[in-house]
């Protein structure tokens, strides 16, 4: 089987990686390889043993599917075990952006980001405004000092 390494410079959880191509290999699974999580032995020429070892990422176009090396191990003169598991958000970027989603909450915080047609455990709409101003007669001197401010209530 063939297998293309290449080395990703992006981070592992962006849908479409930028990837760069540097050799292109024949391998063989190992026994009971999962496809998912193969460990591949590939042969390599004295000029490959250093994309070899740079690489962090390969696309095997027989399983369709893209891979991070989680590690290169030497076996003998010339031969590599390639233990690699799927990126699953590269394998399959082209099914999930054709999907239609509706995003019901973001990681991102800020009432702009807030779907005020949808419940939510983690957003809360509605506001209550109360405010009590409390005098300190003594101030914030010399003495150590705290504020103490508390938000919340039992929206019904």
């Amino acid at each position: 089987m063939t297998i293309e390494l290449m080395v990703n410079v992006s981070e592992p959880n962006m849908l479409n990686k930028q990837i760069v191509s540097v050799a292109t290999l024949e391998g063989a699974l190992r026994n009971d390889s999962p496809i998912s999580k193969p460990s591949i032995l590939v042969e390599t020429d004295q000029l490959a043993v250093g994309s070899t070892v740079r690489a962090n990422y390969a696309h095997i176009p027989e399983f369709g599917r893209y891979y991070f090396i989680q590690e290169a191990t030497h076996v003998r003169n010339h031969l590599w075990q390639l233990n690699m598991v799927c990126d699953v958000l590269m394998s399959f970027s082209t099914g999930i952006k054709a999907s239609m989603v509706l995003v019901e909450q973001t990681a991102e915080a800020g009432n702009d980001r807030v779907n005020d047609y949808m419940s939510s455990d983690s957003f809360v709409t509605l506001v209550k405004d109360k405010t009590d101003i409390i005098q300190f007669p003594n101030g914030f001197a010399d003495a150590p000092y705290f504020i103490l401010i508390t938000a919340g209530g039992i929206v019904s």
